[in-house]
C-alpha cells in the first residue's frame, strides 16, 4: 500500500490506531501529549483538539509541533530489535516566552516518564538538547516565541 498522506493526517488527528500492522509510534505519541492535562492546559485547540501536530504549527497559538530527524531504528545480526530510540524534535510555540517555557517545561515531565499509549510502551525519554529560538514576526503582527527540545524516546510494542 502507498502511503497516504490523507489518511496518515486523518489517524492523527482522530487519535486511532492505524487499520493494519503494529501500533505506530508518531499516532501513539501524539495521543499521549494529547492526554496529558499538565499539557493540554497550555496549549491551544485546533480543530476541536490540542494543538499538538507533526511537522505544520496549528494556527492556534499556543501549539506544539513534532518533527522526527532520526528514524530510531537498532539492528544486530538477526535484524531489527524491538526496541527502537527514535529522536524528535519538539517545538513549542507561544505569544511569549513565559508561556513557551511553562508548555517546555510540561512535555520534559512527561515524557521522562514511562506510559503505555495506543499499544506503544514508552520507556523514560531522554532530553537530548533544549533550545530558545528567535522570535518570529508574522505578516498579522503577532511575534511567535519558539523552545526547540530534541528527545530520545525509547519505545516497544506494548
Amino acid at each position: 500500500m502507498l502511503f497516504d498522506p490523507e489518511l496518515f493526517e486523518e489517524q492523527l488527528f482522530q487519535d486511532t490506531p492505524t487499520p493494519t500492522g503494529p501500533p505506530q509510534f508518531e499516532e501513539a505519541l501524539v495521543a499521549r501529549l494529547r492526554a496529558a492535562t499538565a499539557i493540554t492546559s497550555l496549549v491551544g485547540t485546533y480543530n476541536n483538539r490540542p494543538a499538538i501536530d507533526w511537522v505544520e504549527r496549528p494556527e492556534a497559538l499556543p501549539a506544539i509541533t513534532l518533527q522526527g530527524f532520526a528514524p530510531g531504528r537498532i539492528y544486530n545480526f538477526d535484524g531489527p530489535r524491538s526496541l527502537e530510540e527514535p529522536v524528535v524534535q519538539i517545538d513549542c510555540w507561544g505569544e511569549s516566552y513565559g508561556v513557551t517555557k511553562l508548555i517546555e517545561r510540561a512535555v520534559i515531565a512527561e515524557l521522562e516518564q514511562q506510559a503505555t499509549v495506543s499499544g506503544v510502551a514508552f520507556q523514560n525519554g531522554f532530553l537530548a538538547d533544549a533550545r530558545a529560538m528567535n522570535p518570529e514576526d508574522l505578516a498579522s503582527g503577532t511575534k511567535v516565541f519558539r523552545q526547540s527540545l530534541d528527545f530520545r524516546l525509547f519505545f516497544t510494542p506494548a
